[in-house]
């Protein structure tokens, strides 16, 4: 299924079909922090800083030049998937339920 531009997603019943999340990083991401070699990349557990124009221009789709140098600090968040447990939950008379199951 596909829902926003670039954003698709499965979830199967049968271990022959894995359930699956899909999405473009550089969109998607509510925050993303390269750091050039020598400097000290975002601390985690705190704020990670990216400056308010790049960030409207990376959402809009600005090519992001990856590269093996750089160390690459990205966050995602969401009130309706728990990343660490991998559940889906908050949605209105639903129980949160596994994603991976």
């Amino acid at each position: 299924k596909k829902m926003n531009q670039g954003f698709s997603y499965f979830l199967s019943d049968t271990s022959e079909n894995p359930s699956y999340l899909a999405f473009p990083v550089g969109t998607s991401m509510d925050r993303f922090c390269a750091t050039k070699p020598g400097k000290e990349p975002p601390k985690l557990g705190n704020e990670i800083y990216e400056d308010p124009d790049l960030m409207r221009k990376r959402r809009k789709g600005m090519k992001i030049e990856w590269n093996t140098e750089d160390v690459y600090t990205l966050a995602l968040w969401s009130a309706y998937f728990d990343w660490i447990d991998w559940q889906i939950l908050n949605f209105p008379g639903i129980r949160p339920f596994s994603a991976t199951s």
